[in-house]
């Protein structure tokens, strides 16, 4: 038995395994088997099973609504509503092509090692696993953020913008089935008129041309050149391995990417372990946020629209575009992603150092080291020293928040109350000395917040760690009120 991108794999009696090649796990091996992130993708994958023709359906209500006979007025906001549903559509649409993507070569992984799992594998089978298993990855390289970023208010985000474009369409259902009966004839009547002209033409040019090409090739059909073509292609691929082996300590030093500053810096960022603790922090009070907005009284479907509510009858808030959650969602997903980054290239860290260095594992690994590099770079802005310092220095601002998202997610108080407690400063909150926070002996440095704010759930049983960037705190403790940051 031999172990295939981390499948047991049998091998039939009386064969010779010593040729065949023991593919280690990677990046996409590792996301695409595991049931975490595999049901995340899935779930996105499905989201937008139907998001083009939802698009096109809501360009044809904006159309409707403009050409309607109703008042200047109820058209306006009609119109407003629509526009600002296919706004939130229009950003989602790199992420509807990049995740049914993403779920597909998830599929297609997963259905390939389940094959060779349970078929046997002999040298053949090897060199067209390796073969399929490098198609894969290439379509994979680049992707690692997008599962990433699948984050659980990510997911909430993209199924809040989908859902109230649905309702929409619904709202104005007849208007759209009116347009598809209307125009689905004349799409019909079109096809033939391009079709006959062809038909009398096409025979006796393709059967010259066919009889050329398979004379050239083998006397047959098409699909003879196909096998030939396979064929090729593992051939390739089976010469790589022997090149790759030879070359794996040589070119250690080679994959070193050029030492420009900008790259270098980043560099220094991601090894200063200083950072990691107050990265901590910021996820610790993430996890507060989240327990707070998908609480015990919160069901996570309707999570979204609670605030929203409470945030109509908030005198503060008067204005505010969207919800509570739609305010936070940028920066959060980013943030979580750095963190993750972070933490993923400090492990790569400790485990070279345990390493062989001519282990192959160790070009692997630096090959991820150098993408997480790359992707960290976006994330730059979001955690710098400074940053990460304004979080420490305003945590009572921080702890204060999680106290009016409580009473807001809650409804544990009437709008008037809430809007009372807003406008309470984290001083005034603070003045007790028993309430008062401490970091002493908590590298996270906010205590007991989440038992704090709900005692009835334990911290663990939070229906997903979203991390909240100190930008989207501050922005959020601007607009309440709470706090001058």
């Amino acid at each position: 038995m031999i172990t295939l991108g981390g499948f047991a794999v049998v091998v039939p009696e009386g064969s010779d395994d010593s040729d065949i090649e023991v593919i280690p796990p990677n990046g996409l091996h590792y996301y695409a088997i595991d049931e975490y992130h595999y049901g995340r993708i899935k779930r996105l994958a499905n989201l937008f099973k139907d998001f083009d023709a939802m698009h096109s359906d809501l360009l044809v209500v904006s159309s409707a609504i403009g050409a309607s006979e109703a008042p200047l007025e109820t058209k306006t906001a009609a119109q407003e509503a629509c526009e600002l549903i296919e706004k939130g559509l229009i950003d989602l649409t790199s992420d509807a092509k990049e995740y049914t993507e993403l779920g597909n070569i998830f599929d297609k992984y997963r259905e390939m090692l389940d094959e060779f799992n349970h078929g046997g594998a002999t040298q053949e089978m090897s060199a067209e696993l390796r073969a399929a298993v490098s198609a894969l990855e290439q379509q994979f390289d680049g992707k690692q953020a997008l599962v990433i970023g699948a984050t659980s208010h990510r997911l909430l985000d993209i199924e809040a913008r989908i859902s109230r474009a649905a309702d929409f369409i619904e709202e104005h259902r007849a208007v759209v089935e009116t347009h598809h009966e209307t125009n689905k004839p004349v799409e019909q009547e079109e096809i033939p008129p391009f079709q006959d002209p062809l038909a009398p033409q096409s025979p006796d040019q393709g059967t010259h041309e066919t009889e050329e090409i398979d004379g050239d090739v083998v006397n047959g059909d098409e699909n003879t050149a196909q096998p030939a073509e396979a064929s090729e292609y593992v051939q390739i691929d089976d010469e790589e391995p022997e090149d790759s082996t030879e070359e794996h300590t040589s070119d250690l030093q080679e994959r070193t990417p050029p030492a420009d500053e900008s790259m270098e810096r980043i560099r220094a960022y991601l090894r200063d372990r200083s950072i990691l603790p107050k990265l901590s922090k910021l996820h610790k009070y993430a996890q507060s946020i989240d327990e707070v907005m998908h609480g015990l009284t919160v069901d996570e479907a309707d999570s979204i629209m609670v605030p929203k509510k409470t945030l109509s009858g908030v005198p503060q808030c008067t204005g505010a575009s969207g919800t509570l959650c739609d305010i936070v969602f940028g920066q959060s997903a980013k943030i979580d992603m750095a963190y993750v980054i972070y933490k993923r290239y400090g492990e790569i860290i400790d485990t070279l150092e345990k390493t062989d260095p001519n282990s192959p594992q160790v070009k692997q690994l630096m090959d991820e080291q150098q993408q997480l590099e790359r992707e960290f770079e976006r994330f730059e802005p979001l955690v710098t020293m400074e940053i990460l310092d304004i979080a420490e220095r305003d945590e009572l601002a921080t702890i204060h928040l999680l106290e009016v998202l409580k009473v807001m997610v809650d409804g544990e108080s009437s709008p008037e109350s809430v809007a009372d407690e807003i406008s309470t400063s984290p001083a005034e909150k603070s003045s007790g000395a028993e309430d008062a926070p401490t970091t002493e002996g908590d590298a996270a440095g906010n205590g007991d917040i989440a038992k704090k704010m709900r005692g009835t759930k334990d911290t663990a049983a939070s229906s997903g760690i979203v991390a909240m960037g100190i930008r989207a705190i501050q922005a959020t403790v601007a607009l309440y009120m709470i706090a001058t940051l």
